[in-house]
């Protein structure tokens, strides 16, 4: 039993299949970021007393394409500190830098320090943790995509 296979006609519907690609994968990989992120914000593995933290949590802006093989999208923390709740710290030595002594306010007044050991701080995996939670959900998301291109490219 053989097939027989046109060649161009064969090329012309994996060229429609992959335009349509370009067309929903940018829709699903922004659908699976935007879950990303908010769960990411409703996160209570740290404390957040002001907001801004979560309120930074964001998608990028879509870059790349398909068709280049580099479409992409980060979710990340916009405050400088949020990477050293998301992966942690190890315990240091803290000195001051521009004065002689640390300042912090305490009960009743202030602490000082020329310079003292802070114990490091514990990985928090906010966004590790989001990804992780909707990687299948992620995985449907782009099932459907891929789907819905295959349709409109006539497979």
């Amino acid at each position: 039993m053989f097939a027989d296979i046109d060649g161009a006609e064969l090329f012309a519907a994996l060229d429609a299949l992959d335009r349509e690609l370009e067309g929903v994968l940018p829709d699903a990989l922004e659908t699976s970021t935007n879950m990303i992120a908010a769960m990411a914000r409703e996160t209570r593995t740290f404390q957040d007393r002001s907001g801004t933290l979560r309120e930074s949590i964001q998608p990028a802006p879509i870059a790349g394409s398909w068709r280049a093989g580099d479409l992409h999208q980060e979710v990340a923390a916009g405050q400088p500190y949020g990477i050293f709740l998301e992966e942690g710290t190890v315990s240091h030595r803290v000195e001051p830098r521009h004065r002689k002594a640390l300042r912090w306010a305490v009960e009743g007044g202030y602490g000082f320090s020329r310079g003292h050991v802070v114990s490091g701080i514990a990985p928090k995996r906010f966004l590790a943790d989001a990804l992780d939670a909707h990687t299948e959900t992620m995985g449907r998301v782009f099932e459907q995509a891929v789907g819905l291109a295959a349709q409109r490219a006539g497979f």
